[in-house]
């Protein structure tokens, strides 16, 4: 649940940042400071997740397990990868070189953090319809 929830925050709150930059010519850092903190938050959870499943039963490590041996690179290359890491170095990037804030660094990283959310959540939704038994 925190994992769904951190990832749907930093969607929808990348698409407010980039509807903001649009509408208005005013920008402060506060939005790749945001950027930068979800994208580290739902890095964290993604790689502690594993984590969390093992007290949670056999079946839901089966799940897990089945998930990884089928979906293993979209986790860790489009989850992972394109929706945390990306966002989080641009962020940074944005952070120590403000020059750098302009629409396409913005929409690069809306994209990417929309991409990495909307993977996540097929990855769930794939893996809780895996039949057991």
């Amino acid at each position: 649940t925190p994992l769904f929830m951190a990832s749907s925050l930093a969607a929808g709150g990348t698409i407010a940042i980039a509807i903001d930059k649009f509408t208005s010519n005013t920008l402060t850092a506060e939005a790749a400071k945001f950027i930068a903190a979800t994208s580290l938050c739902v890095g964290t959870l993604l790689l502690s997740f594993g984590f969390t499943v093992a007290p949670a039963g056999a079946d839901a490590i089966l799940c897990y397990n089945t998930m990884m041996e089928q979906s293993a690179a979209i986790w860790w290359f489009v989850v992972l990868g394109i929706g945390c890491i990306v966002p989080l170095a641009l962020s940074v990037v944005a952070l120590v070189k403000s020059s750098t804030w302009n629409k396409p660094l913005i929409l690069a990283s809306v994209a990417c953090v929309i991409v990495g959310s909307f993977a996540l959540k097929y990855l769930i939704a794939s893996t809780a319809q895996i039949i057991l038994g």
